[in-house]
């Protein structure tokens, strides 16, 4: 590694000597002015002083030490060896303790020459190691902002406490770096650097009190012979930074966080490091963007990934790429994708900027099964379910919102996935909105309204939709309907209404499909729905009145009717007085019924009746009586 130089002194004046590098008339006369005796200085023999500073021009850095040079005819003249630190050397050289040994006294007579040459510095040559007080003095007063005070010249082993605290900074700090000695109560112009004072003045403050934490740590590091975690540390997340100096201790503090296995909050992170950009390699490694072989750091979970990339504003500011954004929420394992989700719902304007790109990432990757984890919020799984409506038919959306459910029917893919939604919302008091949303689909919701039904799920609210609709919903809806149970819950959705042109024998094939059984009650209701349908045209139903009637005449002789299905008979059954019972009326149906030309003969066997009421159903005919009971008595009538 080169470095560059340069000898100041006496010749008619302060001036340059000799000079291995020619410098700009803007840093050469910086150099002439920075290397003469500082204000104040009384320098004895053996004494000597170090300064530092980036050059304006150049950018590099100057390196001074200053000798006294009694042996000049002028009072208080000097001798100023100035080491030209390009930048490639600050970024290169390991250590930079070895600068303190390539300082050269010039004598008042001695050749110049060498003074001219470049000096060539092996990259990992290295120097002894610092005292360790030293080294904690200087960390802590530059870090801090704080004057360095000292009776009187330190000397030798303040100069090597320097260059390790130099070391230890990363290529950017180390260019920032500056430091000068002020003597007395000399007045400083700018005091951004380490100030070190000599007198008797302010006293530093007391040695007594333990260091704290990260101060121990940087000593150690300081002044450790081998290269250490934190160093590394130190140079991968401090070299972009938008204030090294200010940097230093919250990265000293973070490393010692992860060392101990602590968890730390985004909001540490961002209130070190406000900015998008500042210590933008830090918040990738954090999130997780950076292969995890170059990375130094613990990568944050998943609540901790969706503050820092939201709160930092990762993805809007080019910290991180869509991709890289995707990438990485890819490689997120199950459980900190839904503490992921889980914080998404925690962030207000969800919807935009950064906040959206993430939430979208997340829904793309996170596994169904989550989204039934009742502490997933609603609206992050309603994104998904708009993303992703593959999902939606094996989804209970009895957790969404009304709001949430609607929308998905935009994006519901098959009936299945419909009938999904139209049940969670069916199970609650309907709106205005879901009223009209099912208004367009009104027999899909009859069929999941059946079911619902059957399962007590259905909301009360909901059975004034269908009757309205009855001729709508049984003609497209009873197809899809299984079992006696199914049909009868039907029928009485759509309040027993006769207002549809479905015949009998469509209710009576849909009840025979396998399925679940309707209980007794539920039976005699829909017999006698079918009854009141058959009466319409018996010639072809009687079949079924067949089948039903002497079910409902047992009912009838027991009282034992719905209050909803004696309703149905007195509005339906034939009318005489009011001394008539049901029973009465239903013989009147049948007798109605034959005196339509319609064979009742298979009716009748199946019910046992008085001989009057069967004169009564026969209108009192002889021949067809006795027909009917020498067919009933057949057995017993044999001579």
């Amino acid at each position: 590694m080169t470095v560059e130089q340069a000898l100041y002194g006496y010749s008619d004046g302060h001036r340059q000597l000799a000079a291995s590098v020619q410098l700009s008339s803007v840093d050469a006369y910086e150099l002439a002015t920075r290397s003469d005796l500082a204000s104040n200085a009384r320098l004895g023999p053996g004494m000597s002083y170090v300064c530092g500073f980036a050059l304006k021009d150049s950018g590099a850095f100057a390196f001074i030490k200053t000798w006294p040079a009694p042996e000049m005819p002028r009072p208080g003249c000097v001798w100023s060896h100035v080491l030209v630190l390009p930048r490639k050397f600050l970024t290169g050289q390991v250590n930079l303790g070895v600068l303190k040994t390539l300082f050269l006294k010039p004598g008042s007579r001695a050749a110049h020459d060498e003074y001219s040459r470049k000096i060539e510095v092996p990259r990992l040559l290295k120097s002894g190691v610092a005292d360790r007080f030293e080294v904690q003095r200087i960390i802590s007063a530059y870090y801090e902002g704080r004057t360095l005070h000292y009776a009187e010249l330190p000397g030798e082993k303040f100069e090597e406490a320097l260059l390790a605290a130099w070391s230890q900074q990363w290529p950017k700090l180390r260019a920032a770096f500056q430091f000068r000695t002020v003597f007395g109560s000399a007045a400083v112009d700018d005091d951004r650097g380490l100030i070190v004072r000599i007198g008797p003045s302010n006293p530093s403050r007391s040695t007594n009190t333990a260091p704290e934490k990260w101060l121990s740590a940087a000593t150690a590091d300081a002044t450790s012979a081998t290269i250490t975690p934190l160093r590394r540390f130190l140079w991968r997340y401090g070299k972009d930074t938008a204030r090294p100096r200010t940097a230093f201790r919250p990265l000293v503090e973070l490393h010692l966080a992860d060392a101990r296995g602590s968890r730390r909050s985004p909001a540490e992170i961002l209130e070190s490091f406000p900015k998008p950009l500042d210590a933008a390699t830090l918040k990738r490694d954090a999130l997780g963007v950076t292969p995890s072989a170059l990375s130094l750091t613990r990568r944050l979970d998943g609540e901790e990934f969706v503050m820092l990339a939201i709160s930092g504003q990762a993805l809007s500011s080019g910290l991180i790429s869509r991709e890289e954004l995707e990438t990485t929420v890819g490689t997120l394992d199950q459980r900190d994708l839904k503490r992921a989700a889980i914080a998404l719902g925690s962030v207000q304007d969800s919807k935009i900027g950064d906040a959206a790109a993430l939430s979208e990432a997340v829904s793309r990757v996170i596994e169904p099964d989550a989204l039934s984890d009742e502490a997933m919020p609603i609206s992050f799984v309603t994104g998904v379910l708009a993303m992703r409506p593959e999902l939606i038919k094996a989804f209970d959306a009895a957790r969404l919102d009304e709001a949430g459910i609607l929308g998905l029917f935009d994006v519901a893919e098959g009936r299945a996935a419909e009938d999904r939604l139209i049940a969670a919302i069916m199970s609650r008091l309907p709106s205005n909105q879901s009223l009209a949303t099912l208004g367009r689909r009104a027999s899909e919701a009859f069929v999941v309204a059946v079911g619902l039904s059957t399962e007590g799920g259905l909301h009360e609210r909901w059975r004034p939709f269908f009757p309205s609709r009855a001729r709508e919903v049984v003609a497209r809806g009873l197809a899809e309907l299984k079992g006696s149970k199914q049909v009868g819950h039907a029928v009485a959705l759509i309040d027993f209404s006769t207002e549809h042109d479905v015949k009998p024998s469509a209710f009576v094939e849909a009840a025979g499909r396998a399925g679940p059984s309707a209980t007794e009650a539920e039976r005699t209701d829909l017999d006698v729905y079918l009854l009141v349908l058959c009466r319409w045209n018996p010639a072809r139903s009687i079949d079924i009145i067949a089948d039903i009637l002497p079910r409902l005449r047992k009912v009838a002789l027991a009282n034992g009717f719905s209050v909803r299905g004696r309703a149905l008979l007195d509005r339906h059954l034939p009318y005489v007085s009011e001394s008539w019972d049901l029973n009465k009326r239903l013989l009147k149906l049948l007798r109605n019924v034959r005196r339509d030309g319609v064979n009742i003969d298979r009716i009748v066997e199946r019910m046992p009746l008085s001989k009057d009421e069967l004169l009564y159903v026969f209108d009192e005919d002889g021949d067809g009586l006795n027909s009917l009971v020498l067919r009933l008595f057949w057995p017993f009538n044999l001579g």
